[in-house]
């Protein structure tokens, strides 16, 4: 068996908000022997597009990029920008695949439009039909919504949802229910499991439901320790799901040095 670090291994999740995150990512990728990352962009980041396309050019063939949707304007917020339009102009400058945030709850509820609003069905059109991937975050870690539960770092980055103005988890599913009934060939990556490893049996059934679905590893709070809870279940659910689960870090680049660099220039 091949050692771990001589495998092909590409992080299909990270993030890079700032040209001098690059060097971080690209310090990370050499580090760990990575053949590639992905860098996703991300709806309400708007500089994240031209920042993730700028760290693609500089290192083909070890970055690849996904663009976001741009809610800059008004009219984007109230659901009448052309979102297929601009997503299609990202594609076509060299966007490998598309990044959704939209689906976080805070996201969620500044946006303000549902996940499967009839205003983004030509956008999800266009991306069904060129096979396009997406890489999808759709609610968040479960004790985000529990007011015993929650941790002091999600109240701190404003993921509180416990005031009861925030959509609910299963509102968010049943919205991206309601988006693969009407396009049910959409190639979506879930990222951080979908936030289902609570609950496997519900997650092979969503796998199975849809097979042009994906799932990432991207860890989230409770990730590692709903799996470590229920092992036996979650090394079964692994072999069988194993062409369909993607490797991924969140990693931002942001080493010491970028933190440094970026504190100076403020």
């Amino acid at each position: 068996m091949p050692d771990a670090l001589s495998l092909p291994i590409i992080d299909s999740h990270v993030h890079c908000r700032t040209i001098s995150s690059v060097s971080g990512l690209m310090k990370i990728l050499e580090a760990t022997n990575l053949r590639a990352m992905n860098v996703a962009s991300r709806a309400l980041h708007h500089s994240m597009n031209a920042v993730s396309l700028l760290a693609k050019s500089q290192f083909p063939g070890k970055i690849y990029y996904y663009a976001s949707l741009d809610y800059s304007r008004p009219q984007a917020m109230s659901g009448e920008a052309d979102f297929a339009g601009h997503i299609t102009k990202m594609l076509d400058m060299g966007a490998d695949g598309v990044k959704m945030f939209e689906g976080k709850p805070s996201v969620r509820k500044e946006i303000g439009l549902p996940l499967d609003s009839p205003a983004y069905d030509d956008f999800y059109e266009i991306l069904q039909s060129r096979s396009t991937p997406i890489l999808f975050h759709v609610g968040d870690p479960e004790e985000f919504w529990n007011d015993d539960a929650i941790p002091d770092m999600a109240r701190k980055s404003g993921w509180d949802y416990t005031d009861g103005t925030f959509p609910s988890k299963e509102s968010l599913y049943r919205e991206m229910d309601g988006i693969l009934a009407k396009f049910p060939k959409l190639r979506i990556v879930f990222a951080h499991f979908y936030f289902l490893s609570a609950d496997l049996a519900r997650a092979a059934r969503f796998l199975d439901e849809w097979p042009t679905v994906r799932l990432d590893l991207t860890p989230g709070t409770e990730l590692y320790g709903n799996l470590r809870r229920n092992l036996r279940s979650a090394r079964e659910f692994f072999i069988r799901y194993q062409d369909r689960i993607l490797f991924g870090t969140d990693n931002t680049g942001a080493t010491p040095e970028a933190i440094e660099n970026n504190k100076k220039k403020v």
